[in-house]
């Protein structure tokens, strides 16, 4: 803000309303088209390939003061998508860990066993608990 700028608690509501969004980590879905009668304060993350919402792709679309804004995310961000519930983690896009294949049984148990500890430590990987 400025010295003498009018209209300062717009700037203030505004900026609020963008931490309210960030704190909460949540999104209620990922879309590439705005939902027909958002609510102020409800959150997508924007699809890859978005019609509506060109341009900003992988970005936090935010819904406050009737209008849409958009956060580019940070490398390390972590959000949960309520309605694929799972979380997704930002590492030049946005990527989520996958379900490990559980091992069958049958001779090759150690190799499967293996296998399935492999799997487990990617996924651990790509949401960011560890390096």
């Amino acid at each position: 803000m400025l010295a003498g700028q009018s209209q300062k608690e717009f700037f203030v509501n505004e900026a609020l309303s963008l931490i309210d969004a960030v704190m909460q980590k949540t999104v209620i879905a990922t879309q590439s088209t705005p939902p027909s009668d958002p609510n102020p304060g409800d959150t997508y993350r924007v699809a890859s390939g978005a019609l509506e919402w060109v341009g900003q792709d992988d970005a936090l679309a935010i819904f406050f003061g009737g209008s849409w804004h958009f956060l580019t995310p940070a490398n390390g961000s972590m959000i949960f998508d309520q309605s694929a519930a799972h979380f997704l983690h930002f590492s030049n896009s946005w990527v989520a860990a996958s379900t490990p294949t559980s091992p069958q049984g049958g001779s090759n148990i150690d190799t499967e066993a293996r296998a399935a500890i492999d799997q487990v430590i990617q996924s651990l990987q790509i949401v960011g608990l560890y390096v």
